[in-house]
């Protein structure tokens, strides 16, 4: 979805979120969850990068998760980046809950 140019500073990213569990599955999960609140969010008209390019840029750069403040920075500053959303989930397969803490990061 491409953005009218009056709202291309004000972009948002959504990173994969951290798993309570570090296996593929939880991680695949973690993607797959911020991947879907993307396309809500784009479904909403709201300015969203796409997660394809969030995902990609974390990749090439080899910036693990938990993303820590220096390369959550860099990550604003190479993508000029208004916020960047990012956090975890836990999933009790036990009770079948599922729960989030997402943080969003706007240096305004």
């Amino acid at each position: 979805m491409a953005l009218p140019d009056d709202q291309q500073e004000s972009i948002v990213a959504i990173l994969p979120l951290v798993g309570n569990r570090q296996t593929d599955d939880a991680n695949w999960l973690g993607g797959l969850l911020s991947k879907l609140l993307v396309e809500h969010l784009l479904e909403a008209r709201l300015p969203v990068m796409e997660y394809n390019r969030s995902a990609a840029y974390l990749v090439a750069n080899k910036i693990p998760l938990p993303i820590i403040p220096q390369a959550l920075e860099r990550l604003q500053r190479d993508l000029s980046l208004q916020a960047v959303v990012h956090g975890r989930y836990v999933l009790d397969e036990e009770s079948k809950m599922l729960g989030f803490r997402l943080l969003v990061e706007a240096p305004q």
